[in-house]
């Protein structure tokens, strides 16, 4: 927001000329995938929830609605190398809801939250072949857990002792906890945070597989951490703003800290690669034919009312939300 940058004086003066980072080209081609998924959603068996067009057929043309019932999306596109937003969707269609699902709101993070659990594990001396056991996890052994909380993987499975690239590859509860676990809590709260996201989380365990609230542009700009050599680069929009006299009156610099140290974000892209070629995110290269170098996290929620992907080439990372503004399973 421009109150945010400048003076009132300077904005009411007028004559500004506010230069954004996006790229025209990569909007669109954002807007059309975004919806071309979201339709292809609609049609599955399963999916129980109202089209967009059948809303569209009953709208009056002009109300603006709190929140809508059919299932909605966000993207957010950003420059590895600067930190400037070069796409980002906040909704699939600005008239009927002028609500930012991109950047505004938080939702629970889900399994997207999981390589940071490994870097901080990475940190504290684990490396890709290290063992963790998938079992049940036992009475007491995850410090801080509630009596009873034993969460299982997605597949029902539990098989043995495994390498933890594998819990990272196929996305397994009990050995992303027991990773945490050996991090520590405090370890994986600062890792998270100097990424960006986390602050204010509650104190828990949980947060190992995902209760831990984001937007997608915060949640976007903390995977940065993995291609810029452990690097986070803060994401922004404003590129300069320009008064009625040419002068440029405002410049927005490259702000960053280190979030991981560039042996521990070497190890995590190795690792969040095979997630891309042969693990939860697979169908990137599968279904889309993505075929350049990068990696990637795919997250849902319990219940499935959040799904999320996040990963990144050289060049750019990118962030994609789906789910009910009013948070409900997406499909059955």
């Amino acid at each position: 927001d421009l109150d945010l940058i400048l003076e009132s004086q300077e904005i009411e003066d007028g004559g500004l000329q506010v230069i954004t980072t996006l790229d025209i080209e990569l909007q669109k081609a954002a807007e059309l995938a975004l919806e071309k998924r979201i339709q292809g959603i609609e049609k599955m068996r399963g999916f129980q929830h109202p089209a967009k067009a059948s809303v569209d057929a009953r709208w009056d043309g002009r109300s603006e609605m709190k929140s809508t019932d059919y299932l909605q999306g966000a993207v957010t596109v950003i420059n590895n190398e600067t930190g400037g937003v070069v796409a980002v969707v906040g909704g699939r269609d600005y008239r009927q809801s002028k609500y930012n699902r991109a950047t505004q709101g938080e939702r629970q993070i889900g399994s997207t939250v999981k390589p940071f659990v490994y870097a901080a594990a990475v940190g504290r001396g684990l490396l890709p072949g290290s063992l963790i056991e998938d079992a049940p996890l036992k009475p007491g052994e995850i410090e801080g857990a509630a009596s009873g909380w034993s969460p299982g993987n997605s597949d029902g499975k539990f098989l043995g002792w495994q390498p933890m690239i594998s819990g990272l590859v196929q996305s397994r509860n009990a050995m992303t906890i027991r990773a945490g676990n050996y991090a520590g809590l405090d370890k994986v709260l600062q890792t998270l945070g100097d990424a960006g996201i986390g602050q204010g989380a509650k104190r828990t365990p949980q947060i190992y597989i995902g209760n831990v609230g984001a937007s997608l542009r915060q949640l976007t700009g903390a995977f940065s951490v993995f291609p810029n050599e452990g690097v986070r680069r803060r994401a922004f929009f404003i590129d300069r703003i320009i008064d009625k006299n040419g002068h440029v009156i405002y410049s927005t610099p490259v702000l960053e800290n280190e979030a991981l140290t560039p042996g521990v974000s070497q190890l995590m892209r190795r690792m969040l690669a095979r997630v891309l070629d042969e693990g939860t995110a697979a169908t990137v290269r599968s279904e889309f034919g993505y075929k350049e170098p990068g990696g990637g996290k795919t997250g849902t929620t319990n219940g499935y009312k959040d799904a999320w992907f996040c990963g990144y080439s050289d060049r750019l990372k990118c962030g994609v939300w789906l789910g009910l503004d009013q948070a409900e399973t997406i499909i059955e």
